[in-house]
């Protein structure tokens, strides 16, 4: 991060915090003296920002000292709780919606988005509002709440194609779009649980033939898909889905030989810690054994997800518990809506403790220092 950049990110920061425009001129104007002090006296860049501190941290330092802009509501937001109120009890009394009309209310955060957001940050804000109100509707009309869950994938997905770079977003969505399609394909043709679970290897195929391009990395996506047809052609011919499995050694055999199959993580960090490695070959375990003795391939793949929450685990350990959320809710909704009446009328609330989450766990989880210290290092 250069002077330039650094200082646009501490202005948009400020900016984002309204924090009162000319106190954002004056402190962006003290940083850039500090950084060009820093400059002069024979650093580099880098070195710069570590003593001044990344803009984040500039933010957190200053924030009790600082002038907040007080940001007025539109007037179309402040009209819309006059007009949610109207038909709220116009759906109610005139319609007898009493079930659906409360969703009504979503229009008042769904219009301050709209009015106050800015460019496409608006959008994956949005799409949480609209994948609850369409979840809730059909679900409760149709008794679609499985697969219709599904439908809140829309709201990372939407997050990944507004934010992340072309290239990257389209290896980012792949694990979605595999879970949508082996959900969808397996609920109308309960069969596909079986071999279904292979469409999981387009994440690794689609990075193989994104750019730059290299004859091993195109060989290797060639011989999985080559693997996926061969497994999945054995698996319906013989009636039995698990030697095929074997066919997989040669793509992973393949990685080895050209390096591609990189095993330092998680297996070598695994092999060093014996607890964690008897997890991972534990998860694996159960799920073949629960999976074969109750036949509950449409609900045991949930038990793969403590897989990844695993491997956070061995990153950051429980640095930010909201990482494990999505897992823990998604796990929690369907458990609780496949094997309790009527669970998946309620059990969508689970996906709520990812928010309630971040809320409860956010905040600065170290002091600061003030970057005149820094810089006067």
């Amino acid at each position: 991060m250069n002077k330039n950049e650094y200082l646009k990110e501490l202005k948009e920061i400020f900016k984002i915090n309204h924090v009162d425009p000319k106190e954002t001129e004056q402190i962006i104007a003290d940083y850039e003296e500090l950084f060009n002090e820093g400059l002069d006296q024979g650093l580099t860049d880098e070195e710069v920002v570590i003593k001044l501190g990344e803009p984040k941290e500039v933010f957190k330092s200053l924030k009790q000292d600082l002038s907040f802009k007080i940001k007025h509501q539109s007037k179309t937001t402040g009209l819309m709780v006059f007009i949610t109120l109207i038909l709220f009890f116009t759906l109610g009394y005139g319609f007898n919606l009493w079930d659906y009309n409360w969703l009504s209310f979503f229009l008042i955060p769904i219009t301050a988005i709209v009015t106050n957001v800015k460019d496409k940050n608006k959008y994956p804000a949005l799409s949480v509002f609209l994948s609850f109100i369409i979840f809730f509707i059909f679900g409760a009309r149709f008794g679609l709440w499985h697969p219709l869950w599904l439908i809140f994938f829309t709201i990372p997905i939407t997050a990944i194609v507004v934010h992340v770079e072309k290239k990257q977003a389209i290896i980012a969505l792949m694990p979605f779009l595999s879970i949508i399609i082996y959900i969808l394909v397996s609920y109308f043709y309960p069969v596909f649980y079986k071999t279904g679970w292979t469409l999981f290897f387009l994440t690794p195929i689609v990075a193989s033939f994104t750019k730059p391009f290299t004859n091993t990395k195109v060989w290797l996506g060639i011989i999985l898909i080559l693997s996926v047809m061969i497994y999945i052609g054995l698996s319906i011919k013989f009636g039995n889905w698990r030697w095929p499995l074997f066919v997989f050694l040669l793509p992973f055999f393949y990685g080895l030989l050209t390096k591609m199959v990189n095993v330092k993580f998680p297996i070598k960090y695994l092999l060093k810690h014996p607890i964690l490695f008897a997890l991972f070959i534990a998860i694996i375990a159960s799920y073949l054994i629960v999976s074969i003795v109750y036949q509950g391939w449409s609900w045991t793949w949930t038990i793969l997800l403590l897989i990844p929450m695993l491997f956070i685990y061995l990153e950051e350990k429980f640095k930010n518990i909201v990482s494990y959320m999505p897992f823990v809710s998604v796990i929690l909704f369907f458990l609780f809506g496949k094997f309790i009446e009527d669970g998946f009328n309620w059990s969508w609330m689970f996906f709520f403790l990812i928010p309630m989450t971040a809320i409860i766990t956010d905040g600065p989880k170290k002091k600061v220092k003030e970057p005149s210290d820094s810089a006067s290092e």
